[in-house]
């Protein structure tokens, strides 16, 4: 069951479509983030495929657990 759990948050999730899958952050705060990933050190969480922006979502939600906004 574990692994089946990990297996489900090991995707890529376009950016655009993230809010169908979480709550936070809005589209407009990822793309902040993304803008400003290598400032933030998030730059492992997002990949460029096709022209289109996918959010690694188990690499972006590990990030956020550490870097949790105040």
């Amino acid at each position: 069951m574990v692994r089946q759990s990990l297996e489900k948050h090991d995707r890529l999730v376009p950016l655009a479509s993230w809010p169908k899958y979480h709550p936070w952050p809005s589209v407009g705060g990822l793309r902040h983030i993304r803008f400003n990933a290598e400032e933030k050190g998030a730059t492992e969480c997002f990949v460029k495929r096709g022209g289109r922006v996918l959010v690694r979502e188990r690499k972006f939600l590990e990030w956020a657990s550490v870097n949790d906004p105040e």
